[in-house]
């Protein structure tokens, strides 16, 4: 998996998003307010160390490296008769020896550091004094003033190689113009040595700010790292969760939270020796984990795998969990071991994928691959700092390894989302130009067949209209016209055949006007056209016209297919029925609630017909034939002398109707 698609899956998806939504909407405003803090530290001046002080070692018999036993020592001040003191400036320190071994019979010394200090006359007289020592390693540490015993470290004496020593002196003790004589004790085992930073010696207000700023270094920034990290991995395995197949997120969240692990040594110990033991115990071996996951992790950008490495990881970090346990009563060795063969296993792991990164990785790989250094480089100055016990004015720079690793996931994934974006807006032009060439080819397609259409329909028109001229008057003209030249076409048959053939041509333009589908529109043409000449024959007409549905399906050819039915029906009245009123309707008809038909009855009050007697009719069958290919149905009610009811439904569905 390539590290550019792996960080492109998270803003390609919604539901990955949330990973990057996180990271930038708690994880940076955390890491921001982390920074701000460090900016407002770098203010004001510093005091200055004490120059130097007087130094004796006290060699101790039965003591105990315990709480207990610092207890008894804080009780058990030395006549000082016997006291050599050299002068010393601190830092001081003596070195641990290599392979140090701590049995339970090891012997002890107690080192006593001396300050004179005089309070300035010119101070006020309740003014309180400060205490402040950068680094102590070793037992917990004590402050005499005066021969008095002001402050004993037993609670938290297993965290002073970290905790900055705070002791305010009390202004009964520390008058203006009185000299002062300040003792630190730090009881220590021989085989471990000992070490104790600079000293401060001030007003409470100059030493406490000075003390805060190295608390925030030594203290408050590591736990900030541990608390980033732990959110970035609880991040990860939650999205993780969502896509078990993104195995990066897992390691990525198990790395994180194995540096989570390891790093809570920064934020307290146990009192008592069995946890304290089992908690370091978990501490280092988190290291191994993280050494392990951190390698695996990186392994999935890169283009060849390493099955047997990556195994071979796994198995060396269960194994040194196992051999580090206290229960061997190897722990000194065992954390030796583990921390060389740590150091031998990261450097050649990092190197092989350094090595992968800059032959033929990403950008980002390589980034990533420079940050993760910052882990072994880091670690190997921590480790060596706490075990030389040398510079305790220095910081441990092994925790603040988490913002340069957790700072190149976001550059990373900030210059992913940039690209992304860069790629979306040229896409994005690309398909809005590659959209408007396609709008405009189907722009001009789509003209083309509109012209096509046209030509069809004015085609189609055209060929309607010559046939129905052809099978109307057409047919009527060439029969009167064999009737003239036989001599057998008589004045009065003369003029039927022309108004018969005026009637078909007026029926073929009303079927060409456009009434928008609608039947009461069609009819009022032929009435405005056939109305006075059914009056001026004595037949009083009714029209009787309800609100219809439009009908899909009328076209100007079934228009008129509608019209001959109808005007061959009122001309049946005009020359058979002999009636005196004919009633014209249009109604819808329902079944049930539905509309599903319009009907269009023609009723006369004529001398009507037997319709047993007509069925075979030809005139009545050209009727029927004329509604069935309209979809519709004819229906014929009459008796003799009761007049005759011609009812045309016709359906409000698509008709099947078509011309030709």
């Amino acid at each position: 998996m390539k590290l550019g698609a792996w960080v492109w899956s998270t803003t390609k998806d919604p539901a990955r998003t949330a990973l990057t939504l996180s990271l930038w909407l708690i994880a940076a405003p955390l890491c921001l307010f982390v920074l701000v803090l460090s900016l407002r530290t770098l203010g004001g001046d510093d005091p200055p160390p004490v120059p130097s002080l007087q130094r004796w070692v006290e060699h101790l018999s039965g003591a105990t490296f315990d709480t207990n036993g610092f207890a008894i020592l804080a009780k058990q001040r030395p006549d000082f008769a016997d006291a050599s003191w050299a002068r010393v400036t601190l830092p001081d320190t003596l070195p641990a020896p290599p392979l140090a071994e701590t049995p339970a019979n090891t012997p002890m010394a107690r080192l006593w550091l001396r300050v004179s200090y005089t309070p300035p006359v010119d101070g006020l007289p309740d003014q309180r004094l400060a205490l402040h020592v950068t680094r102590v390693m070793g037992g917990a540490y004590e402050v005499w003033v005066n021969g008095k015993l002001i402050d004993v470290n037993l609670e938290d004496w297993r965290m002073q190689w970290n905790v900055p020593l705070f002791v305010q002196i009390p202004p009964v003790l520390a008058r203006p113009g009185q000299a002062l004589q300040i003792d630190l004790a730090v009881p220590y085992r021989l085989s471990q040595g000992y070490s104790v930073g600079s000293m401060y010696l001030g007003p409470t207000a100059t030493i406490e700010r000075f003390h805060n700023k190295r608390v925030f270094w030594q203290n408050t920034l590591p736990m900030a790292a541990v608390l980033i990290t732990l959110l970035l991995g609880l991040i990860s395995l939650q999205y993780w969760w969502v896509e078990r197949s993104e195995r990066a997120y897992l390691m990525l969240a198990f790395s994180a939270i194995s540096w989570a692990i390891g790093n809570t040594q920064y934020l307290g110990d146990f009192e008592d020796d069995f946890t304290s033991a089992w908690f370091g115990v978990l501490n280092d071996s988190a290291i191994s984990w993280l050494i392990c996951f951190l390698t695996l992790f990186a392994f999935q950008f890169a283009e060849r795998r390493s099955p047997r490495l990556e195994l071979l990881v796994i198995l060396y970090a269960v194994a040194i969990t196992v051999l580090t346990l206290p229960v061997w009563g190897w722990a000194v060795q065992g954390l030796i071991f583990q921390h060389y063969v740590d150091l031998l296993l990261v450097f050649s792991t990092f190197g092989y994928l350094t090595w992968v990164a800059y032959a033929r990785g990403s950008y980002e790989f390589k980034v990533i691959v420079l940050a993760i250094w910052t882990m072994p480089l880091f670690g190997v100055h921590t480790i060596y700092f706490l075990t030389s016990q040398r510079d305790p004015d220095g910081i441990h720079l092994y925790p603040y390894s988490a913002f340069f690793i957790f700072g190149a996931f976001l550059y990373v994934m900030q210059r992913r989302y940039l690209h992304v974006r860069t790629d979306l807006v040229t896409l994005n032009a690309s398909l809005d130009q590659r959209l408007r060439d396609r709008e405009a080819e189907l722009g001009e397609q789509h003209r083309k067949l509109l012209a096509t259409e046209h030509e069809r329909v004015v085609f189609e028109e055209r060929q309607r209209i010559m046939r129905d001229m052809h099978d109307g008057i057409g047919t009527a003209l060439m029969s009167s016209l064999a009737m003239a030249e036989q001599g057998r076409l008589t004045q009065e048959h003369a003029v039927a055949v022309l108004r018969d053939g005026l009637d078909e041509l007026k029926l073929v333009i009303d079927s060409m006007e456009p009434v928008e589908k609608d039947v009461v529109a069609l009819l009022a043409s032929l009435r405005f056209r056939f109305g006075q000449r059914i009056e001026e024959a004595g037949i009083r007409i009714a029209w009787e016209m309800e609100e219809l549905p439009p009908l899909p399906w009328l076209d100007p050819s079934a228009a008129l297919q509608v019209l001959r039915i109808v005007q061959e029906a009122l001309t049946n009245v005009l020359k058979h029925s002999q009636a005196t009123e004919v009633r014209i309707s249009a109604r819808p008809a329902n079944r049930g609630t539905a509309q599903t038909s319009i009907v269009i009855r023609i009723t006369d009050n004529g001398v009507g017909f037997d319709p047993e007697h007509a069925r075979n009719g030809r005139g009545l069958n050209n009727l029927r034939h004329r509604a069935a290919a309209l979809g519709g149905e004819l229906r014929f009610q009459s008796k003799p002398g009761r007049g005759t009811s011609i009812s045309l439904h016709l359906p409000l569905a698509d008709s099947a109707y078509h011309d030709g």
